[in-house]
């Protein structure tokens, strides 16, 4: 494949991956990965990684929370890729959540990463979940940017700012991000 050396990094990368197939086999717990050129019979598996526990696999999703599935999940039209993620939010007397997102659009994702593959453990999950959103409704959008603050060392919408996208509207953003708090509108994943 030719690559032209004026395009950028992110280009290339995008322009080497609309060339390529991906395709995901279940074996057991470890997942294989095989890969493909168009129009290439052939497959090649990737050597593969998996994450070594919890807080392993939390570290992951903060550290690159646009893995996260977010259009792959929901048909929600609004729903776009996490662009800052939360680790540890504590929450007085429910612990703390694994990870809080936000997209460029307002909406806040309440991630639980859980490795147990009991019923009853995933039941307890849920559960937790809806705890960790009834406690972010009451505390509101003050107390989520001062969370930011502490984490990321700017306030929310400087976070955003600073990314420099321009389909990114700091009213709409800061609207909807209060209008999501105030009428418990989260979306919620278990990550296993």
């Amino acid at each position: 494949m030719y690559l032209n050396r004026t395009e950028s990094k992110k280009e290339r990368n995008k322009s080497i991956l609309s060339n390529v197939f991906i395709q995901t086999v279940n074996e057991g717990l470890n997942m294989k990965v095989l890969v493909r050129k168009q129009k290439e019979k052939g497959w090649i598996s990737l050597p593969s990684e998996g994450y070594s526990g919890e807080a392993h696999l939390q570290e992951i999703l903060f550290r690159d929370p646009d893995i996260v599935p977010v259009e792959d999940i929901s048909s929600d039209t609004e729903l776009s890729p996490i662009k800052l993620m939360l680790k540890e939010v504590g929450l007085p007397g429910s612990g703390a959540t694994d990870l809080v997102g936000i997209d460029k659009n307002g909406n806040i994702y309440i991630i639980e990463t859980k490795l147990a593959r009991n019923p009853e453990v995933r039941r307890q999950v849920i559960g937790q979940i809806l705890e960790y959103a009834a406690f972010l409704h009451e505390k509101g959008l003050d107390w989520l940017d001062d969370v930011v603050k502490k984490q990321k060392k700017v306030s929310i919408s400087e976070y955003f700012d600073k990314l420099n996208d321009p389909d990114w509207d700091k009213e709409s953003f800061e609207q909807n991000l209060r209008d999501n708090l105030n009428f418990r509108n989260f979306q919620t994943f278990h990550s296993s």
